[in-house]
């Protein structure tokens, strides 16, 4: 379960990533 957070939280982190250069765009 431990990797399913991992993943989970990973996913989220590269989202807000994503987010973040589409807002700087």
């Amino acid at each position: 379960s431990t990797f399913i957070n991992y993943e989970s939280s990973l996913i989220k982190m590269i989202k807000d990533m994503l987010s973040g250069i589409i807002a700087k765009i």
